[in-house]
């Protein structure tokens, strides 16, 4: 079970100090008859390693082949032998993970025979779904080596919901009661933008219990410099 008892729901010993909205690799242009047809974006793939160069990992969603352990499909997106994974057709996401790395060289011939991409380069990507050096319940021998890793295709065309985080550390361990603030206990799946001639505003309004001292506000934009 996740259940958390009521007391521990709000607590949080780091500090969410930003997050960056990254573009994805996998864009589509639809024509006049409503087809869609799959565009590469490099300068989202460039814009994930720079963040993987300052050290965050990428938050992504994508259509894993898998909808559990053990399970591959029919497409076939993910070779057993290799663990690399690549959609290569249009398709919803269906589950999050974490890029950490990736290989530039990384061989188009590693992903399934009859559906590989157009190019080398693949992001080494870590899963949830468990290692053979985890303990109980992650314990599953699943990914390269067994290690919960696996590589995903720069030319996934299901990648969605890119994202990075970066957390101030500092405070860890010295704070026994602080909690936040908030109504969104996730990342935000999608944001949209308003426009108007007029003058307009927006409040999230909290009621404290108790006498409380506001360190950090926090909001989030749909485009920079808002």
């Amino acid at each position: 079970t996740w259940k958390l008892d009521e007391s521990m729901r709000y607590q949080q010993v780091i500090d969410l100090e930003e997050t960056y909205v990254l573009p994805v690799p996998a864009t589509f242009e639809t024509d006049d008859e409503g087809n869609m047809t799959y565009v590469y974006n490099a300068d989202a793939t460039t814009a994930i390693k720079e963040q993987l160069m300052e050290g965050r990992a990428a938050s992504i969603a994508f259509c894993a082949d898998q909808s559990m352990p053990g399970q591959i499909t029919e497409q076939q997106y993910i070779n057993p032998d290799t663990w690399a994974h690549y959609t290569y057709e249009p398709a919803s996401a269906n589950h999050a993970v974490t890029i950490v790395g990736w290989d530039d060289s990384y061989s188009a011939s590693n992903f399934t025979e009859g559906h590989q991409p157009e190019g080398n380069g693949a992001w080494i990507v870590q899963n949830s779904w468990g290692s053979s050096d985890a303990e109980f319940p992650n314990h599953l021998d699943w990914g390269i080596e067994g290690s919960g890793y696996f590589y995903l295709s720069y030319y996934d065309q299901s990648i969605s919901i890119a994202e990075a985080f970066d957390y101030n550390t500092a405070g860890v361990g010295t704070r026994d009661s602080y909690y936040a603030n908030q109504y969104d206990y996730m990342p935000s799946s999608a944001a949209f933008t308003e426009t108007d001639d007029a003058k307009m505003s927006t409040a999230n309004i909290f009621t404290a219990e108790a006498d409380q001292v506001v360190t950090t506000l926090t909001c989030e934009t749909t485009s920079p410099n808002s």
